[in-house]
């Protein structure tokens, strides 16, 4: 593919049109909707952040979530996930995920048309894979719930969803509707997107990972980790 039509792509991934497609793919996958809500008066700290319900299609509302997306003066232009009131079996969760993306978000909900690159997408994805992992979860102490467990569980439902972004479906949505599409462009548009040079070595790279991670967990004793390293790079 082309450098040029590559570039068509990557110009067309808007805000607005990114997060339709994650509401699109939690409606499909998850069964969920996302819903925008208006607040209650003073409710918000500023008026950029949007109040969204989650509304599962079984047991309906299941928390909120606070989208607090676009860089405005003073803000910490860090991504993140802060976690307001915990999932468990008593009370609704609460969340709001920060970005320091650029434009400005509301008073409308449709977050203009700031171009994104393809980084900043994958990035959103992550935390709201984090956020629902807050949001659908249920537990009996405020400690285990979402991003507060252990970090190799909790970093699998962030880490799921910024690759499901490869995926054509989810890929396609991500486009700006306005621009001609094609099947031919769509296919071998992400092959070049996401299939890069270093896939192999990556996979390799989180395969020894994995091994090491296990022999980690599965050791009596843990005196000398270089040298279990070691072995199992030389192992595998």
């Amino acid at each position: 593919v082309s450098t040029q039509s590559t570039g068509m792509f990557l110009n067309q991934l808007d805000l607005g049109n990114v997060v339709n497609a994650l509401n699109l793919f939690c409606e499909d996958v998850l069964h969920v909707s996302l819903v925008v809500e208006e607040p209650s008066q003073g409710e918000l700290v500023h008026k950029d952040l949007v109040k969204i319900a989650v509304f599962d299609e079984r047991d309906g509302l299941v928390g909120y979530l606070y989208l607090d997306l676009c860089d405005r003066e003073g803000k910490d232009p860090r991504t993140c996930l802060h976690t307001v009131t915990c999932g468990t079996h008593t009370q609704l969760p609460v969340v709001v995920l920060q970005c320091g993306l650029p434009g400005r978000g509301p008073p409308t909900t449709e977050f203009e048309y700031q171009t994104l690159t393809l980084g900043q997408v994958q990035t959103l994805f992550h935390e709201l894979g984090h956020a629902l992992h807050g949001i659908l979860g249920r537990t009996k102490y405020q400690h285990t719930s979402g991003t507060r467990g252990p970090t190799d569980f909790a970093e699998i439902p962030s880490t799921l969803f910024e690759n499901f972004i490869s995926h054509p479906h989810v890929w396609y949505n991500c486009i700006n509707p306005r621009t001609p599409f094609r099947d031919s462009h769509f296919k071998f548009g992400t092959e070049h997107l996401f299939n890069t040079p270093y896939t192999a070595l990556e996979m390799e790279t989180n395969i020894l990972h994995a091994m090491l991670d296990q022999r980690l967990h599965s050791s009596g004793s843990l005196t000398d980790t270089t040298s279990i390293a070691e072995e199992v790079q030389a192992r595998y």
